[in-house]
């Protein structure tokens, strides 16, 4: 009955590790730090599996604690749309406190389909059962390898990254779409700002713009992407730009496009039709 017990509570606690990892809000692309934090131990450490299969880079070489771990699950978390998780298979070690648990992460890129990365999990859990110490993630090469083509320009190789702050505190989020017809390709800013719009926002709802690329120093929006931006948001909107490091420089719209046109700069309806009475 205690080995019993015992199980259920290590199941419990490795199924909500891993769910743990879900979006704040489903739909979302915010994870939830503190929900995370509440299932890991004080000493916890994590690792990735398969070292030089997956990748040789800093990025899955070596151990990170929980809050390096969370650090680099943000930056992700700003590279997609949203995501969601699927537990499929638990495996519970009562003995050594372990599990192994199989999950589909659904992860979509903004302006494609979901990847499916199928990740297998090997959990330690602390002498409770209640909190976990150590946890190594095997990853689905193939799939992020998928994800990565997705994040970057197919052409220019150039990876650019919206996120638009709402009103309601929500984030709507955008990537350069390239097209083999270079002038066709639309950047991030109009990717999000389009998307934003279409969602039903409006001029006002527009609380700050941030973005990403990997360059250093920072990139800023281009021409086009300013003026598309000048239409929805105010001059005194904060745009915030980030670099490969994620130092960041912000500049207000107004600041970027000076002397700028709008919608308020052309003749109203009213206007127009005194003019052809004249």
């Amino acid at each position: 009955m205690a080995d019993q017990s015992l199980y259920t509570k290590l199941t419990s606690t490795a199924k909500n590790f891993v769910l743990a990892l879900s979006p704040k809000e489903p739909g979302s692309n915010q994870s939830d730090d503190d929900r995370f934090l509440s299932h890991i131990a004080p000493n916890y450490t994590h690792s990735w599996g398969h070292k030089f299969f997956v990748g040789t880079s800093p990025g899955v070489q070596g151990s990170v604690d929980g809050p390096e771990f969370l650090s680099r699950m943000n930056k992700l978390a700003g590279k997609m749309q949203t995501w969601y998780i699927e537990i499929t298979e638990t495996c519970v070690d009562v003995e050594k406190k372990s599990a192994a648990l199989k999950a589909d992460f659904y992860m979509t890129i903004a302006g494609h389909e979901p990847v499916l990365n199928e990740i297998v999990w090997w959990l330690k859990m602390d002498g409770s059962g209640e909190k976990v110490v150590d946890s190594c993630e095997y990853i689905d090469p193939v799939a992020s390898s998928h994800m990565i083509e997705q994040m970057k320009g197919p052409y220019s190789h150039f990876r650019v990254g919206c996120s638009i702050l709402l009103a309601n505190g929500s984030f709507v989020q955008g990537a350069n779409v390239e097209n083999a017809a270079y002038p066709v390709t639309t950047c991030a800013e109009r990717v999000a700002m389009a998307t934003a719009v279409v969602q039903g926002a409006k001029k006002g709802d527009i609380r700050a713009v941030a973005v990403a690329t990997d360059i250093s120093p920072p990139a800023s929006p281009c021409g086009m992407c300013r003026q598309f931006l000048r239409e929805f948001c105010e001059l005194n909107m904060p745009i915030f730009m980030f670099d490969k490091d994620a130092k960041s420089t912000v500049m207000t719209l107004g600041q970027l496009l000076p002397m700028s046109f709008g919608p308020e700069s052309l003749l109203s309806t009213e206007d127009i039709q005194h003019g052809l009475h004249q």
